[in-house]
């Protein structure tokens, strides 16, 4: 799909035959703005857009690839084939995304009903819970009218705020949810022992308790 973009900007701007202001102007102005994200990414190692930052090309792409296919499907009977298999192809992976029985915003939280289920199940008092699946606990459970009966508490695997080193943080919880890639090497020097005793199957989320060390 990249790729579809790419090449339809850069027909829309150096094709002018097609002589479309709009299909022009928004394909120059995403080349620029891929070229100021690559300057970025260089100069000063700023991340590329991922996940809901990436929400502002959507409009911008759908006119380029519209622009590109007017331009070089002119057989209007072609055309209508070729509308009438992406609209057959977009309804079907939106039925497939349907879901009735959960939802998450990104896939590495798909375990997260199950895990939660697990957790209530083992009377679980205070959860220390990996950031990617403690927005879907506190967003849709803790805030809603079917909240789960255990405290959970994000843990910032990678860079905590306002967490020493030297700190015991997680002996103050009796579980913690973790998912791959694995790494509470931050709390190294906590005084705890890690025991798994639960792995989902989707993203192989990990239930550890927390048991104090010698």
């Amino acid at each position: 799909l990249f790729g579809l973009v790419i090449v339809s900007a850069f027909f829309g701007v150096f094709k002018r035959m097609h002589s479309n202001f709009i299909y022009t102007t928004d394909s120059t102005i995403l080349i620029v703005i891929f070229l100021l994200l690559i300057i970025n990414k260089i100069a000063f190692n700023v991340l590329y857009p991922t996940y809901r930052t990436t929400l502002m090309f959507y409009p911008l792409f759908a006119i380029v690839i519209t622009c590109f296919f007017s331009e070089i499907v002119k057989a209007k009977k072609i055309e209508h084939i070729t509308l009438s298999v992406l609209t057959v192809v977009l309804i079907f992976n939106f039925c497939l995304s349907i879901n009735f029985k959960s939802v998450f915003d990104y896939p590495q939280q798909s375990d997260a009903k199950e895990c939660f289920d697990f957790l209530k199940s083992q009377n679980a008092k205070r959860v220390g819970i990996d950031p990617e699946v403690f927005g879907v606990f506190t967003n849709y459970y803790q805030l809603t009218n079917s909240p789960y009966p255990f405290y959970g508490e994000s843990i910032h695997t990678y860079l905590p705020n306002s967490i020493g080193k030297e700190e015991n943080k997680l002996l103050e919880f009796d579980y913690i949810v973790v998912i791959p890639p694995y790494n509470l090497s931050y709390y190294k020097n906590n005084s705890v022992n890690l025991k798994k005793v639960k792995m989902f199957p989707n993203v192989h989320t990990v239930v550890l308790k927390v048991e104090k060390g010698k």
